[in-house]
């Protein structure tokens, strides 16, 4: 099978842009929101709070105002219990991204049944999908290689986002070339994972 790399040595690029040897993946709008906040109607007569699959709801619709992009997934095991300062986890994917939100309840008004709530990103939680890491690279590898990326294949569904973190995964190409691409990961914050790739050697 013919080599990825180019006559030329491949560069390695540690830039957050979309350049030859470096890529992101990040849902910008809600990164910009460090501690997001959202107001939940909830029936306080004889009930203790907001269920989890109407907090779910709730998260989704307020990601959407922020991004204009549905998050892929939402899940709330428990509810968030009327009471200030009452917190619960969540689990959202969006954009390529994996990450736990810590939910805080914020205040609560039984005269008018409801429940405010803030939320962010846990540190350290985030994850990237290796299924979006072919789109995401593909410009830049076509520009580094002239060769079109058809797919990325990676040992494992997710990237770990600790800084540092090292995968090698295998690109395939409409030429039939194919060989190993190692991915690092540069940092993550909010939604969000940058990470550079550089074609490897088998």
């Amino acid at each position: 099978m013919k080599s990825l790399h180019p006559a030329r040595p491949a560069r390695v690029r540690t830039s957050t842009t979309r350049r030859a040897g470096a890529a992101t993946v990040a849902t910008v709008a809600l990164l910009a929101c460090g501690a997001c906040s959202g107001t939940v109607d909830v029936s306080l007569g004889g009930s203790d709070g907001i269920s989890g699959p109407a907090l779910e709801q709730d998260l989704s619709d307020r990601v959407v105002e922020l991004t204009d992009l549905a998050p892929a997934s939402v899940d709330c095991p428990d509810g968030l219990t009327a009471e200030v300062g009452a917190t619960t986890t969540c689990e959202m994917v969006h954009g390529g991204v994996r990450a736990t939100l810590d939910v805080e309840a914020t205040s609560v008004a039984e005269d008018e049944a409801t429940l405010d709530f803030s939320w962010q990103v846990e540190p350290g939680s985030q994850s990237l999908l290796t299924e979006v890491v072919a789109d995401t690279i593909a410009d830049a590898f076509a520009a580094e290689t002239g060769l079109v990326l058809t797919g990325v294949t990676c040992p494992a569904s997710e990237l770990d986002g600790t800084p540092g973190t090292v995968m090698t995964c295998e690109a395939e190409t409409s030429g039939g070339r194919s060989g190993p691409v190692e991915l690092q990961v540069r940092g993550a914050e909010g939604m969000r994972v940058d990470f550079s790739w550089r074609l490897a050697d088998r």
